[in-house]
């Protein structure tokens, strides 16, 4: 499923001439984000959609199947009678990661593609979300609202759980004894640095070791918990 706007093109699409089908029909060039076995998957498709007589249109709705983050395919037949397919698509941008579900990866545009379709060292260089399922299948259009509204490079320091679009618990990698909850409608702004700045220092200031809560929920206010662990309540 892919949200934002897509263009797809094909061009020289007429791909089925008289003998190619006899000759090794298609190169694709190598891509450096996506997994090789999936691009071998997708060259041997290709192939036999080319040998079976299909149009341009089954050769892009294969593609858009397969990758839903595709941007544009160019797709040329070269003199020597091979057709050189290139592939151009949205880079991924974050990991998601749900209970019990495979991960799943978004990409700048907006397109949720699958976890496999990539290379296992570009899926681990990228920041992850973690989300409820349920809100992760309710809410998808919303998440990708919510993090392209973030300040950038905000991954590199905050880490996220979301349980609901009312419910988002954030945590500051500087000061990781705070967790901040916030909804989709909490600005993250230079004054929320303040806050938690003010509010590490005041934890600093005590002899507790448990995990603080700062509910920023409230307009105009920020109301401070101690989470205790279930056992130490008295």
């Amino acid at each position: 499923m892919g949200y934002g706007c897509h263009t797809y093109i094909v061009l020289a699409i007429t791909l089925c001439t008289t003998g190619i089908a006899q000759t090794p029909l298609c190169v694709m060039e190598p891509d450096s984000f996506l997994d090789e076995a999936f691009q071998e998957r997708l060259l041997i498709c290709t192939n036999q959609l080319i040998s079976q007589g299909k149009s341009a249109n089954d050769l892009l709705q294969l593609f858009i199947k397969e990758l839903p983050s595709l941007q544009t395919i160019t797709v040329e037949k070269k003199g020597n009678g091979k057709i050189f397919v290139r592939v151009k698509h949205a880079r991924p941008w974050i990991k998601i990661i749900c209970h019990n579900q495979t991960p799943c990866i978004l990409c700048k545009s907006g397109a949720y593609t699958p976890y496999a379709r990539y290379k296992e060292d570009i899926v681990s260089s990228l920041p992850t979300l973690e989300i409820d399922p349920a809100s992760f299948a309710q809410h998808q259009t919303l998440i990708y609202s919510w993090l392209t509204s973030l300040p950038d490079r905000f991954f590199e320091r905050f880490s996220v759980v979301w349980q609901t679009p009312h419910a988002l618990f954030i945590t500051d990698q500087n000061h990781p004894k705070l967790t901040l909850l916030a909804t989709t409608d909490t600005p993250i702004t230079k004054q929320t640095n303040n806050i938690i700045h003010e509010l590490s220092t005041l934890i600093a200031q005590t002899s507790e070791t448990q995990q603080w809560l700062a509910d920023l929920r409230f307009r105009g206010q920020v109301v401070l918990s101690k989470q205790v662990k279930k056992g130490d309540e008295k």
